[in-house]
């Protein structure tokens, strides 16, 4: 029980923010899994409470992305960057929509945990960076960010699948997973056109 209730607290989604410098004197890898995949960790082993974390850090991740893809539709001159970045807004403003709507129906009140509030403090910093680099390093700063954080959140959101014991909200995950892999490749085909433009 009390590994249960410690491993409970653990942020399963804190990895993922739009552009986030990571802080490499952390003890905490972020581009690998938070833990590693064992039989302790089967479908639904964590039950409600993690469901509750999932969907708080799943939320806040969207909001991150929204706000991150609304500098960079301003910001960016590159026509293919602003094209991306519009996507990224309109996809995680969908995400976030169908998350609210899993929350309220499912009855699945969103719970505040260490992962959400470490990625709404690195949004914040990362808001500030996309704001303040310069101008003709925008493109190449943001597509960068966007492939470091994509990859991460194809991990991360396979550690939720894992602790998700509600079918609707595994199912989302599963879409959102879907997703993050094309934003992925989209980015880095945009980054190999920036390359040599």
């Amino acid at each position: 029980m009390k590994t249960k209730q410690i491993l409970s607290c653990v942020p399963f989604m804190f990895v993922l923010v739009t552009g986030c410098t990571w802080d490499t004197s952390s003890p905490i890898n972020p581009i690998s899994p938070l833990w590693p995949t064992t039989t302790s960790m089967k479908h639904g082993v964590y039950g409600a409470q993690a469901n509750g974390e999932i969907i708080q850090e799943m939320m806040t991740l969207d909001k991150a992305e929204i706000a991150s893809a609304n500098v960079a539709r301003q910001r960016a001159q590159n026509p293919e960057v602003k094209r991306y970045a519009a996507m990224l807004h309109t996809q995680h403003s969908k995400c976030l929509h169908k998350l609210r709507h899993l929350s309220h129906r499912a009855k699945i009140t969103p719970v505040i945990s260490t992962g959400s509030q470490y990625l709404e403090q690195h949004s914040k910093q990362e808001l500030a960076q996309l704001q303040s680099v310069p101008s003709n390093a925008f493109d190449r700063t943001y597509i960068e960010h966007m492939i470091q954080d994509h990859r991460t959140a194809l991990s991360t959101i396979d550690q939720g699948i894992l602790q998700s014991s509600n079918a609707h909200l595994t199912k989302l995950l599963k879409e959102a997973r879907h997703h993050v892999a094309m934003h992925l490749q989209k980015a880095e085909a945009i980054q190999k056109h920036l390359m040599h433009s």
